[in-house]
């Protein structure tokens, strides 16, 4: 098998393919019928069994016709990150083919980088600036990044002064972090440039992204109040010696009620923003004062302190008196972060002697819990009661932007697809997402409505739906709505799907749309041809199925090497046979083969508008093939004589290509290259670009020959799987004729009488003999030998049996039958092997004499061993790491009177008072059956 190479990756929401092919499968179409394929995860995923698709799990894809070619590649489309780990792929050919291989997928996601940075920042007041770079959902966790500062002149310089926030893994095991900047701008900054230079696996190289900010220097004003103001303070001065008692009166007697202007506000006050409320007192007197700013939200009803201001001194209050103590409270984090609080500009004296001054209240109001809320500037002064003005809070919304759906370039079908709608730069958080689609026939079908993040309704269980969610610094939100389908031509094809989004910010829901255009690319199957196997001289017609398209209209053109072939071909284009929705044609050039082609390329061009490239299927005929013209095996002499030079001889003609096997086999048996039963040669030889071989056999007939059969196979893999086979019986001049051994009865048993029996035909003269061996010794008892029976051509037959007790001596041991004529030295040998199976031995317990020995007595141990074939066996007694090999008595192997061998085993022991209470043990090992015996004794001492 070929398998990918592991880990595969590939990036998150995207498609990957799982390579799992069958080797050198080139032209081979499997039976379906006969074929088993399983992919496995965490569980089956995938199953195809002998023609039957069966999909257990979501967004995998294997085509049966990819299958029957060799390729069991799984498609998974839409990767998620719980997808990632090791993958099986297991292919069953029955009966007993298996193969099993394994592939890791790793998952990646690439970091989106955003930079937050101020769009003005001026310097020379002692300010500093902060720059922050995000990357968020991203993996592996590993990746890093670095601040740059570009300056006028062009040189490019690293920032050192950084702050990295720990990684934090979201739900969906992705990564975010945070990385920001800090420094002091001087004048020498102006004109420069920083960036964020982010680095990470699923970067080739590293990513930057430059902040927008402007750097300008501060400008400090002179007022003219400030100009006017020296000027009365020399007059002043001037005057002082007459106006002082007047003064003094003025300022700690005198007293002014101050004038209190309305709040004023912001023209706009934004959620989570900045504002400041001012109320201005002006010309009071004597100087000291108190201000108190209170809230009355709509639900609580009481007023709450926020903040005051007496006498000079000012006091800042929490927000809303004790704090949230919760930390997954958006107020908590709200209150950490910002705190109501009042400021007083300075206070001045006015021309004549009255005093001034200006309270602001900095406020971050939250949409949900002051909007309408009321906010009370209280001023008591000491000449007289207190002044209340009130003000009602209008706080409002940034709406969201919607831009354009994104769409894939082209949507397959049968295929994943992701319409992303981004809305943008809106807060507060709080947003209402709904999709629709609306098919040809007008009707708006919803899909699923989203409120704050958390799917509450779903119209179809098709779709699935998801929120990617971004936040800024400032408390902007940005959300990417995300919805994922299958598209198919029948529910997809000029569908408008839509995307309403609504906000508090917003009087009526925006809204944006998308019209999706289903395609499906064509599908190639491998060039077959017809015949599978390229006959020269013969017609072969080749076909190439295309399938699975849509639309319909679709080019199909043939191509020899580089040349466009002219065809009169009228494309019959049908509907799928698998899918009614889907398009599939089958086209054919039919032309007659000769050994040209073998240097020729013919392609299948395929044209269609969902392809970027055409998609072409090649056919080499490197399956052509000239089937072999084989001979019958020719004898010279035609008839063998002992002693005299034989030749048998065979031709093999006209074939192509010229890979073929020739071997020579002598009674089954392939012949040695060594000429041990003879020689063997071979000749090659070419015309017309077809090939002949001429192969022999050379060899000196003995008696071993007789009736010997040499057999010539021919094997032409190119053009049949099955064997040429051509036999010739060797037989020698004037010799009898030997039958196959008989055996009476057919199965075999020891310790029974077996009965073998050799016919013999032919027989010229009366006067022969006959011997039968066992191995080496001669048999004389048990030998019969029927009369001589005449036969039509004035010879004669016999018919010899040996009779005998079948017992384990006769273990690998042949029976050899001698016929030899007596005017002559020649003997004819006839071999039978006896099947005979091996027999493990039986082993009794262990028996020790005395029962319950004293020490300083002699314990005798034996045990017996019975029935086993052969009789090679090994025994050892031992006690715990000690044997007894040369203190044991073994019994040379006897035949019992079932035929099988037994033998005896004795050990004869002094126990010593030193000796520890273990165990005895005798091992019997039993080589030709691989068994191993052993027993145990315990003894009471």
């Amino acid at each position: 098998m070929t398998l990918r190479t592991s880990p595969a990756e590939c990036l998150v929401n995207e498609d990957v393919s799982l390579q799992c092919e069958i080797a050198d499968l080139t032209g081979i179409t499997l039976d379906k019928n006969h074929l088993g394929v399983l992919w496995s995860f965490t569980d089956d995923i995938f199953k195809y069994i002998n023609g039957a698709l069966f999909k257990l799990g979501k967004g995998v894809e294997l085509l049966e016709s990819s299958i029957l070619k060799g390729n069991m590649s799984l498609l998974l489309k839409n990767v998620t990150m719980k997808q990632m780990g090791e993958y099986k792929c297991t292919v069953f050919v029955p009966p007993n083919e298996q193969a099993t291989g394994t592939v890791r997928l790793e998952v990646l996601a690439r970091p989106s980088v955003i930079v937050v940075s101020e769009e003005t920042v001026e310097f020379g007041l002692g300010g500093e600036m902060t720059l922050d770079c995000q990357l968020n959902g991203f993996y592996p966790c590993e990746a890093s990044a670095e601040w740059f500062q570009k300056m006028r002149q062009g040189e490019k310089k690293q920032l050192t002064d950084i702050c990295i926030s720990q990684r934090v893994i979201d739900t969906d095991g992705l990564c975010n972090m945070s990385i920001q900047v800090r420094l002091l701008p001087v004048k020498e900054d102006i004109g420069s440039t920083f960036e964020c230079e982010a680095k990470h696996k699923t970067f080739k190289k590293p990513f930057s992204v430059e902040a927008h900010v402007t750097l300008k220097e501060a400008e400090i004003r002179i007022s003219q109040g400030s100009v006017v103001a020296s000027i009365v303070m020399s007059i002043i001065f001037t005057v002082a010696a007459i106006i002082f008692g007047i003064y003094a009166y003025m300022k700690y007697f005198y007293k002014v009620p101050p004038k209190i202007s309305g709040i004023k506000i912001p023209a706009r006050i934004v959620h989570r923003e900045l504002a400041e409320l001012m109320c201005h007192v002006s010309g009071f007197q004597p100087e000291a004062i108190s201000i108190f700013w209170y809230l009355k939200n709509m639900k609580e009803g009481q007023n709450k302190l926020i903040g005051q201001y007496v006498k000079s001194q000012m006091q800042s209050l929490p927000f809303g008196g004790k704090k949230n103590k919760n930390p997954d409270s958006e107020i908590a984090i709200y209150e950490n972060l910002h705190q109501w609080e009042v400021k007083t500009a300075n206070v001045y004296k006015n021309k004549d002697g009255t005093f001034s001054l200006s309270s602001i209240l900095c406020i971050f109001p939250d949409i949900n819990e002051h909007n309408q809320a009321k906010i009370m500037c209280e001023v008591i002064h000491p000449s007289g009661k207190g002044v209340i003005k009130t003000l009602s809070l209008d706080v409002t919304g940034i709406p969201p932007k919607l831009d354009e759906i994104i769409q894939p370039p082209i949507v397959l079908h049968n295929n994943s697809v992701m319409l992303t709608c981004p809305i943008n730069f809106f807060k507060p958080s709080h947003l209402v997402i709904k999709w629709y689609k609306i098919k040809d026939d007008g009707e708006k079908r919803p899909i699923v409505k989203c409120i704050n993040g958390v799917d509450e309704s779903w119209c179809a269980a098709e779709f699935s739906h998801s929120l990617s969610e971004f936040s800024y610094p400032d408390h902007t939100q940005s959300v990417r709505s995300m919805l994922l389908f299958n598209a198919t031509i029948e529910e997809t094809e000029n569908s408008q799907y839509f995307c309403e989004v609504q906000h508090i910010a917003l009087q009526n829901p925006v809204e944006k749309f998308v019209k999706l255009q289903v395609k499906a690319f064509p599908i190639l199957n491998t060039i077959v041809s017809d015949p599978p196997n390229s006959v020269v001289g013969e017609k072969l017609t080749l076909s190439c199925k295309v399938h699975s398209f849509y639309p319909k209209e679709i080019v199909v053109r043939w191509f020899k090497d580089k040349d466009l072939i002219e065809t009169d071909e009228v494309l019959k284009i049908t509907q799928g046979s698998l899918e009614k929705n889907v398009f599939e044609l089958t086209s054919q050039y039919a032309f007659t083969v000769s050994l040209l082609d073998l240097k020729c390329v013919y392609k299948c061009e395929v044209n269609h508008e969902s392809l970027m490239y055409p998609r072409v299927e090649e056919y080499i005929p490197e399956n052509l093939v000239a089937f072999p013209k084989v001979s019958e095996v020719l004898s010279d002499p035609s008839i063998p004589e002992i002693g005299k030079e034989l030749t048998l001889t065979c031709t093999i003609k006209e074939f192509y290509p010229k890979d073929i096997q020739v071997e020579w086999f002598r009674d089954n048996v392939a012949m040695e290259m060594n000429g041990k039963y003879g020689t063997i040669t071979k000749e090659s030889s070419s015309e017309y670009g077809l090939n002949c071989i001429v192969t022999t056999v050379t060899l000196t007939p003995t008696t071993d020959d007789h009736q010997a059969k040499y057999t010539v196979e021919i094997c032409h893999s190119k053009s049949s799987t099955k064997p040429y086979r051509h036999t010739y019986q060797l037989l020698i001049k004037g010799s009898p004729r030997f039958s196959e051994f008989v055996l009476e009865p057919k199965i075999l048993k020891f310790g029974k009488h077996l009965t073998v029996s050799q016919t013999m035909n032919g027989l010229c003269h009366k006067d022969f003999s006959i011997e039968w061996y066992k191995g080496d010794n001669r048999v004389t008892e048990g030998v019969v030998n029927s009369s001589l029976t005449q036969e039509l051509q004035n010879t004669y037959s016999m018919i010899s049996c040996l009779k005998f007790l079948l017992t384990a001596d006769d273990f690998e041991k042949d029976l050899i039958f001698h016929y030899k004529e007596n005017n002559k030295t020649d003997v004819f040998k006839r071999r039978c092997h006896l099947p005979l199976k091996r027999v493990p031995p039986k082993v009794s317990e262990i028996i020790h004499k005395p029962d319950r020995p004293k020490i300083g007595e002699t314990l005798t141990l034996s045990c017996t061993v019975d029935d086993f074939c052969p009789g090679d066996i090994a025994i050892l007694w031992s006690k715990g790491w000690t044997d007894f090999a040369e203190e044991q008595f073994v019994q040379v192997p006897r035949i019992g009177e079932n035929g099988l061998y037994s033998t005896f085993t004795q050990l004869e022991v002094e126990l010593k008072p030193d000796d520890e209470p273990e165990e005895f043990s005798c091992e019997i090992r039993h080589a030709k059956t691989n068994d191993v015996v052993e027993k145990f004794t315990s003894l009471l001492v």
